[in-house]
């Protein structure tokens, strides 16, 4: 009896570091990165460098965006936090962070690329909601934005989903733009401007963190 294909599950890790020690703090996430290296469950895992955050230059600030995926959640949480690599990353980490790092698990939407299609070598647009309780207007306000931005003959992959346990009102979207180049270039046009306008009005575009990350 065959099972049925289940997509992977997504970990975002959005790590505040301490205001003194920025350039440091990245360069040693970039060194903790390999320690997860052979974990069962993990597909995928790439460190990325926040270029814009809600529309600003934040590229000198060093901060970074942490994207992984799991074959499943059950993966996920035989290793967080029990695992003895858990407790390398916090001692590697730990006195660069102003607060302790939480990781937040999103299930894809139906039909969602995975997430290493769109962030592996590229610049990534990730927007995240909280608090999201209207999740058909949240959608489909998300489907024109990628619409909006497809009317633009840009072939731009997109991913969405729903935040996994405590974090399920939590609510996240991804575009793959490719060079920063493409993101600076389309945000300008009017089309995407109005759907940018619609999507950040759905519940009052509360709690929404709009993050464009280079990644590795």
């Amino acid at each position: 009896m065959n099972t049925p294909f289940q997509m992977p599950v997504t970990e975002i890790i959005l790590p505040i570091f301490k205001s003194e020690a920025t350039k440091e703090a990245f360069a040693a996430t970039l060194k903790a990165e390999k320690l997860f290296e052979g974990i069962p469950g993990l597909l995928f895992h790439r460190v990325g460098y926040v270029q814009r955050l809600n529309g600003q230059d934040v590229s000198e600030s060093h901060r970074a965006v942490l994207a992984l995926e799991w074959d499943d959640e059950q993966s996920f949480y035989a290793f967080f936090p029990s695992s003895p690599i858990v407790g390398e990353l916090r001692a590697q980490m730990g006195p660069y962070l102003a607060a302790p790092a939480i990781p937040k698990l999103f299930k894809p939407s139906q039909g969602s690329l995975r997430v290493n299609t769109l962030i592996d070598g590229r610049v990534a647009q990730i927007i995240i909601g909280k608090s999201m309780t209207m999740k058909e207007e949240v959608e489909s306000s998300w489907d024109r934005l990628v619409q909006a931005v497809r009317n633009e003959n840009r072939e731009v992959p997109a991913w969405n989903g729903w935040g996994i346990d405590e974090d399920e009102e939590t609510w996240t979207g991804i575009l793959g733009w490719g060079h920063l180049q493409d993101y600076e270039a389309a945000v300008q046009k009017t089309g995407i401007l109005e759907a940018v306008k619609t999507f950040t009005s759905v519940e009052g575009g509360k709690s929404l963190e709009d993050f464009v990350v280079k990644f590795r």
